[in-house]
């Protein structure tokens, strides 16, 4: 029996349609863009850009912008980032906690971008209440979508992504004053930083925000080795301690600080490297790039850093 020109045709378009749903995509990757923090003024900064492998975009923190600086790093960072990967929406943003290095740039993001979901722990900062009085409620009055996370909830951001909230718990992490001599409320809304677990195939990505001298010692405490151990951990300016350093045991460290003020850097190349990682810092070689193909991770620098 003879097939028609139609029915080669059906056949052929069939055995390709097979042959694609048998492959996989080996070509996705998960990028994560750590943004120098420029300019003058307090505090460190921290802001994330995290591309996911199915072009998503999300950020964990938007880096400083402190009243009177020269730096906003939602505007100067950021956005030229967005702009240069054609990248018109943001389709989350997790504020760790609400000090102004990790919060700043939100204003002019949430300004001058479509940001679909809002993220924090729900800590409130009293002693710089601006996120919490003016940004949030402002993001929220726009009829966008706003989430509080605690230990033990997952984000559905990737189908290629399994992510999980280690930290805050639920009753949040009361520091002891005893410990400090300035006001415990500054310390406050570290501890109970917004602690990201994200996983793709077999790398682990954590992100602790400023979690410090409590907020460390809780994740050791509520979960053991395998939950803990990563990849690549991002850190902020809590602090690098060996307990921690021994329990993650990351290959690669990207410590986030303003240019000039380089003491976490030092701190976390001291404990980290004795556990083997690999230390970067945005202090020393400006926008960090660790892209990961689910199997190994290959790291970009802006500048070459020679200790």
């Amino acid at each position: 029996m003879k097939t028609s020109f139609l029915g080669k045709h059906l056949i052929f378009k069939i055995i390709i349609l097979t042959l694609c749903l048998g492959c996989k995509d080996d070509n996705k990757t998960l990028k994560l863009t750590f943004m120098e923090m420029r300019g003058n003024g307090p505090g460190w900064g921290q802001a994330i850009v995290i591309q996911t492998p199915n072009g998503h975009t999300y950020l964990y923190d938007t880096g400083s912008n402190y009243p009177g600086g020269e730096f906003d790093a939602g505007k100067e960072m950021i956005a030229p980032f967005l702009e240069k990967n054609h990248i018109k929406e943001i389709d989350g943003v997790v504020i760790s906690h609400s000090h102004r290095d990790h919060f700043g740039g939100f204003e002019y993001l949430m300004n001058n971008y479509k940001i679909k979901h809002l993220y924090d722990s729900g800590y409130k900062f009293t002693s710089d209440p601006k996120y919490d009085s003016i940004y949030k409620p402002e993001y929220i009055s726009k009829g966008d979508k706003y989430k509080q996370v605690k230990k033990g909830d997952t984000l559905g951001w990737d189908k290629d992504l399994e992510i999980e909230i280690l930290s805050p718990p639920k009753g949040y992490i009361t520091e002891d004053p005893k410990n400090y001599s300035d006001p415990v409320d500054h310390h406050n809304p570290n501890a109970n930083s917004v602690v990201m677990r994200m996983k793709y195939k077999n790398n682990v990505f954590l992100f602790i925000g400023d979690s410090n001298q409590s907020g460390q010692p809780y994740l050791i405490k509520h979960y053991n080795e395998k939950d803990l151990k990563a990849t690549v951990l991002c850190l902020g300016h809590g602090g690098s301690f060996p307990q921690f350093a021994e329990t993650v045991k990351p290959e690669i460290v990207v410590e986030s600080c303003l240019n000039g003020v380089d003491e976490p850097a030092n701190q976390a190349k001291k404990i980290y490297s004795q556990v083997g990682s690999d230390v970067y810092a945005t202090c020393w070689n400006g926008t960090v790039q660790v892209v990961s193909d689910g199997d190994n991770c290959t790291v970009s620098t802006e500048r070459i850093y020679n200790q």
